[in-house]
């Protein structure tokens, strides 16, 4: 006999979350296992490159602060862009209610003259 699909989904909700609960559990035993790593020091990085990398992360964060006063021009402009497609947009639309039109027309010509 068949399984109801009430079952079926009740059956399919139940996996969904044991699946989940086992990927969460592994991913916490891998983490566990990430701190007992014994990592060869030829390819850990030395503290010149640790500095270069908070150098370049700190660098990246005032790129962004002076990113946003640029921000409102790039808004001006985003807007302009936006009302650009939505005349193309308007436009195209305009010539495909003409087509339909037009081909309506030559619909019913054809249907009562001939």
């Amino acid at each position: 006999m068949t399984e109801k699909r009430s079952q079926y989904r009740k059956r399919q909700k139940q996996d969904n979350l044991s699946r989940l609960l086992n990927r969460a559990t592994k991913d916490q035993v891998i983490e566990d296992n990430n701190e007992d790593l014994n990592v060869n020091p030829e390819f850990t990085r030395s503290q010149q490159e640790k500095r270069r990398t908070d150098n370049n992360i700190k660098s990246a964060d005032h790129e962004r602060i002076n990113s946003l006063g640029r921000s409102t021009q790039k808004q001006i402009t985003s807007k302009e862009e936006r009302e650009y497609k939505v005349n193309r947009l308007k436009k195209r639309l305009n010539l495909a209610i003409l087509i339909v039109i037009l081909l309506l027309i030559l619909v019913f010509v054809a249907l009562f003259n001939l």
